[in-house]
């Protein structure tokens, strides 16, 4: 999952950098564009990797809907907060989608009867005091009132926010039923049909690109597909509800890039916003790996356990960790 932030941070740069540089490019038509990208990078890997997307190894029949669903659900929360930044406050709207990690949280709960550590929440509620801290809404720090015309912009953002919780846990649910490349492929494959719509309706000037300029599209959707994989490889080996708060790294990391690609101010509470975000994960995941080590030696007993009881071995003595076949053992 950090790796998937790591290229969706350079997915949004990217996209940052050809949005400012051509002006005439809306963020839809670069969605689409970036999507046909995506498809051939996809069908590509399938090829290299020899895999069969008709066969049960690449998504099993039942499973067929749910990655239907879950491609629709992200293709919506993005175009949701894509559209709503035309019209709000880009740091109002990041206020508001990053509460999809607690949402992803009640919907494991609810859903997969995952449970969280008592760190897991404090974690939670420190990556998103981090984030508020870096993004700095308007309306809380400012204070400034919003007119009932924003008001539903807020409810897109909240909605987009809603899908991408839903998306983590079907694919959390899922879980080795479907191929992990099956995510990017239907991702490019069902954008293709549903993306150019809102392009179709609402654009009328199609910019003409440069070598510079499409070499940025690949790149962009190359991102994509890369933050798309390992997205899906997270939520298949963990609870969806822990690793979604590591996506908290993506606010810092898009800070880091402001501050040193596009020149932004140092400021001190976004640096304590990041310190938060980065503090806590870093932290959560060194207790969590130290857990998942002693979990790990503990099978491995009890595999050697089970393999002494099968070739009619005496149990080690537990009491003293001795034993007079000890190495046979």
């Amino acid at each position: 999952m950090s790796l998937s932030c790591l290229f969706k941070s350079l997915f949004s740069i990217f996209s940052k950098m050809i949005l400012k540089e051509k002006k005439e490019l809306s963020s839809f038509q670069m969605l689409t564009f970036r999507t046909y990208f995506m498809f051939w990078i996809s069908f590509i890997s399938l090829i290299i990797l020899r895999i069969n997307i008709f066969s049960e190894e690449f998504i099993k029949p039942k499973r067929l809907f749910q990655v239907c669903l879950r491609t629709v659900f992200a293709l919506a929360s993005m175009s949701l907060v894509i559209y709503s930044l035309k019209y709000m406050n880009i740091s109002d709207v990041y206020a508001i989608y990053y509460v999809y990690p607690g949402l992803v949280i009640l919907l494991s709960y609810i859903f997969l009867k995952e449970k969280l550590g008592s760190f897991d929440f404090i974690c939670l509620v420190s990556c998103f005091v981090g984030a508020i801290l870096i993004i700095k809404p308007e309306f809380l720090f400012h204070q400034s009132l919003k007119t009932g015309q924003n008001d539903v912009f807020y409810i897109f953002v909240f909605c987009g926010a809603l899908f991408k919780s839903a998306e983590d846990v079907i694919v959390r649910e899922v879980k080795n039923d479907v191929h992990f490349m099956a995510y990017p492929f239907f991702y490019s494959l069902i954008g293709i049909l549903l993306f150019p719509i809102p392009m179709a309706i609402n654009d009328k000037v199609y910019p003409s690109f440069n070598i510079y300029e499409v070499f940025l599209l690949f790149l962009i959707g190359l991102c994509t597909f890369m933050y798309q994989m390992f997205m899906a490889l997270g939520l298949q080996n963990e609870n969806a509800g822990r690793v979604s708060m590591i996506n908290y790294l993506q606010v810092a990391l898009m800070y880091i890039s402001d501050l040193f690609i596009f020149h932004k101010n140092f400021q001190w509470l976004d640096f304590t916003g990041i310190m938060l975000i980065f503090g806590f994960n870093f932290t959560n995941g060194i207790l969590k790996a130290v857990a998942r080590i002693k979990q790990l030696e503990e099978v491995k007993k009890k595999h050697q356990n089970e393999q002494a009881n099968t070739n009619g071995l005496p149990q080690p003595d537990l009491r003293n960790n001795t034993s007079p076949t000890s190495n046979n053992v």
